[in-house]
């Protein structure tokens, strides 16, 4: 959602700014351009920083002694 929010906005500004001193739009028209390659690698690399965040969670919580836990002291 948020690379889509940032298409959004990408247009909005550059139609802003994208115009003459008469209100004319410039020729040539402004071209927004994305860096797929770069864009893939970081999603790539947020998947796996969650995936081992949530592995490590995982095995973290396997490893809890729920019977001692869950004891209750004083009766």
């Amino acid at each position: 959602t948020g690379t889509v929010a940032g298409f959004a906005m990408s247009n909005i500004l550059v139609s802003a700014v994208a115009v003459t001193e008469r209100g004319e739009r410039v020729l040539p028209p402004f071209i927004i351009t994305t860096d797929w390659v770069v864009l893939g690698l970081i999603y790539a690399a947020l998947i796996a920083v969650f995936a081992a965040a949530l592995y490590w969670l995982t095995r973290a919580a396997s490893r809890v002694d729920l019977s001692e836990v869950m004891r209750v002291e004083g009766e």
